[in-house]
């Protein structure tokens, strides 16, 4: 892992290390199906639970004065001098409860309502992405790169239509583009902020999601910009601390998506 110098991502490092053992046995026993599709959901609870108590004692003993929000419950308020720090412990706990990939653990620092630093921890190969404004963005092997792919065809597109009953129309129209004529590869898997740092990784060519969670837009874009990417929201305004849609990619590609968005690509 290249290092960012930033005390706060040293703690993000070694918190996650410490509950990683905890989150990988269980993440284990759900796929040799050791936990009765009963006690699943109890299991789930109890590990969002455990791994809230531990990132909240850890971030209140090194950081007093930060404020503290855990997938929108506000335990403390940020101080004068203080960064706001938002986390999702258990990120897609849906799909950890039947079993599936894309979980994960998420954590940014916000100054001023923008995401300066943040991290994205995926249990299920053990690593730990990071990254700061003006810094870039890195896994523990290497720098993140966006993809320089420079065409539709034969790309691979990640779709976060969220709740369906409030999906834009024009995401719907270049997903149904997109699986209608197989000009390029669409991809759903219910965890946005993996599909973004997938993006981000050069693994795919682009996001587009809607009814996204503002904190949720701005990490994202932090980890894909910094990776060289182009992010903007579906009408290709930049992303604000309100926005909940975005189409991220690198910036041939982006352009091309906002065209499809738009019916003109």
């Amino acid at each position: 892992m290249a290092n960012l110098n930033s005390p706060r991502l040293n703690i993000i490092d070694r918190l996650t290390r410490r509950l990683s053992t905890s989150l990988r046995r269980e993440i284990g026993e759900m796929e040799r199906g050791q936990v009765r599709a009963e006690k699943i959901a109890q299991s789930a609870e109890r590990l969002y639970s455990y791994i809230s108590q531990q990132i909240a004692e850890e971030l209140t003993t090194a950081y007093p004065k930060d404020g503290l929000t855990i997938d929108g419950q506000v335990l403390r308020q940020v101080s004068d001098d203080g960064l706001d720090w938002w986390v999702s412990p258990l990120g897609s706990k849906l799909n950890f409860t039947r079993g599936l990939p894309g979980i994960y653990m998420a954590f940014a620092c916000q100054k001023d309502g923008e995401i300066t630093e943040g991290a994205l921890y995926r249990p299920t190969d053990d690593t730990l992405v990071q990254a700061r404004k003006g810094d870039g963005a890195f896994s523990p092997a290497m720098r993140l790169r966006v993809s320089d792919r420079t065409v539709l065809d034969g790309s691979v597109v990640f779709f976060a239509p969220g709740d369906q009953s409030k999906t834009e129309p024009a995401l719907t129209r270049s997903l149904e583009r997109g699986l209608s004529d197989g000009s390029f590869v669409c991809r759903m898997t219910g965890a946005p902020l993996l599909d973004m740092l997938a993006v981000a990784s050069g693994q795919a060519d682009g996001f587009i999601g809607a009814n996204l969670a503002p904190v949720e837009v701005q990490l994202g874009a932090l980890l894909i910009k910094e990776a060289g990417g182009t992010v903007t929201d579906l009408k290709g305004q930049p992303v604000t601390p309100t926005t909940t849609a975005m189409v991220a990619a690198n910036n041939r590609n982006h352009t091309r998506l906002l065209k499809l968005i738009a019916g003109k690509e």
